[in-house]
């Protein structure tokens, strides 16, 4: 009986953080906000406080839905969310500090953007998408400056990153650290 209640609690973590993944990167991809996707902060939450595994089955549960919504093009980024999460899982103890969670942010973002260079370079000739978004004109400002192919589109997506990623990892700190959630948080052990 416990093993069930443990196991129900588990698979409703997950699909909350799956859903919230896909509804608030979804609503952030169809209003064109630049910058901001908030499509992992679920992963990176389930990552930051439980064990590995639940993160990365967040992380492959989410792309499975985006491709569902968005199309199979969102599957290959499937590779950059469970970079997040096993980046997510080593910073476990930046759930107490701001400035623990902006370090967390921008090491997820420095990986991130490391594994999605070659999906956008392979998919999109080094843009961010379908969307024209800012960050290609990072791209172009990069790519024209001197920098190598590789090295432009990795600087324009860790632009395009970083301060979705700490934004994400701030708000995880900042929920966690309200009084109500952080009695409830505390009793979660899997």
């Amino acid at each position: 009986m416990i093993n069930t209640r443990r196991s129900t609690k588990q698979i409703a973590y997950l699909a909350t953080a799956i859903a919230t993944n896909t509804v608030l990167g979804s609503i952030i991809t169809f209003s064109g906000v630049p910058f901001l996707f908030l499509d992992s902060i679920g992963t990176i939450f389930i990552s930051s406080h439980f064990k590995l595994k639940y993160g990365l089955l967040t992380a492959i549960g989410t792309h499975c839905l985006l491709s569902v919504i968005h199309g199979p093009l969102a599957l290959p980024f499937m590779l950059v969310s469970l970079s997040i999460a096993i980046v997510s899982h080593f910073f476990k103890s930046f759930i107490h500090s701001y400035k623990k969670a902006i370090l967390a942010g921008i090491t997820i973002a420095i990986v991130g953007a490391f594994f999605s260079t070659p999906i956008r370079i392979l998919l999109y000739g080094g843009f961010k998408g379908m969307q024209k978004s800012v960050s290609d004109l990072f791209f172009i400002m990069f790519n024209h400056s001197g920098f190598t192919y590789f090295s432009s589109v990795y600087f324009s997506t860790f632009i395009d990153l970083v301060g979705d990623k700490v934004i994400s990892c701030l708000l995880i700190t900042y929920l966690v650290n309200l009084a109500p959630l952080k009695k409830y948080i505390r009793k979660i052990n899997w």
